[in-house]
């Protein structure tokens, strides 16, 4: 019996400390509410393990490097066509994303991507779940 609550005790303590961080690129950043103007700030404040919420936007998030294991969660895709789904039907655009070692476990969710061709990975460093996102590629 001993074993059985230790052995819970340790599954959920792994996620115990894990934080949700949202990024909204509309809006000023405020730390203590873990909200963040800024990918890249928003990225800087989180620890492996976490999730950052990325609000639609008319505005691209930019470019973003990944290192450390997160999830990242946009609004989805497909938004303008199905109107009904959601208030802002405005996708959350990244420009790049660069995966790196230390990244594996990592999860994109319901972002747009619009990656250049021309970027460079080595995807046997890193296993990365890509879900519900658009992925767009140009040919340089």
């Amino acid at each position: 019996m001993k074993q059985l609550l230790l052995l819970i005790c340790v599954l959920f303590a792994t996620n115990v400390y894990a934080k949700i961080i949202r990024v909204n690129n509309q809006e000023p950043t405020n730390p203590q509410q873990s909200t963040y103007a800024s990918l890249q700030d928003a990225y800087d404040n989180a620890q492996a393990g976490d999730t950052i919420y990325i609000e639609g936007s008319t505005v691209s998030y930019g470019s973003l490097t990944v290192s450390k294991k997160l999830t990242l969660i946009g609004p989805g895709y497909f938004l303008a066509e199905n109107v009904n789904t959601q208030a802002n039907v405005q996708p959350a655009v990244l420009h790049q994303v660069t995966v790196q070692s230390g990244a594996e476990g990592s999860k994109l969710i319901g972002l747009s991507i619009s990656q250049s061709a021309s970027a460079c990975y080595d995807w046997k460093l890193v296993i990365l779940k890509l879900k519900r996102a658009i992925l767009e590629m140009e040919q340089k």
